[in-house]
């Protein structure tokens, strides 16, 4: 019985150690970012091709188009990685919320890409950042 006793208390005493959860690193953080932003510009480059829009052209119309619905734009996303300081961040306008229909035309119009197209990127977009999200979890 002796012996049972001192078994379950080793087992209690190094069985149930805590781990301890140390906060991440800013080596982690930046390698988070890196992989972040890896993923948006494989995501772009895919979209770029099914399409045949240039990159730029095609990062424009992601990023007006959520600006336009105070989406997250991914251009905005790309420019926050890069090394900009708080005040820069600070000082970006924030442009005036449109409908959906109005930042498509918009977009449309902007870059002479047909608004059917302009939807399907923009749908074809949502669905590559959920599916990255997905993922990742």
């Amino acid at each position: 019985m002796k012996k049972l006793t001192v078994l379950l208390l080793c087992l209690f005493c190094f069985g149930c150690e805590q781990k301890s959860i140390k906060p991440p690193s800013k080596l982690e953080d930046r390698e988070a970012e890196l992989l972040m932003k890896n993923s948006l510009n494989e995501n772009i480059e895919l979209l770029a091709v099914k399409y045949g829009v240039d990159t730029k052209t095609l990062e424009g119309v992601i990023g007006d188009y959520e600006e336009l619905t105070q989406g997250i734009s991914i251009t905005r996303a790309m420019h926050n990685i890069a090394d900009k300081t708080n005040e820069e961040k600070a000082t970006t306008l924030k442009p005036q919320i449109v409908s959906i229909q109005v930042a498509i035309e918009a977009v449309s119009n902007k870059y002479q890409i047909p608004k059917e197209k302009v939807g399907n990127i923009l749908i074809d977009n949502k669905m590559m950042m959920q599916y990255s999200g997905e993922r990742d979890e």
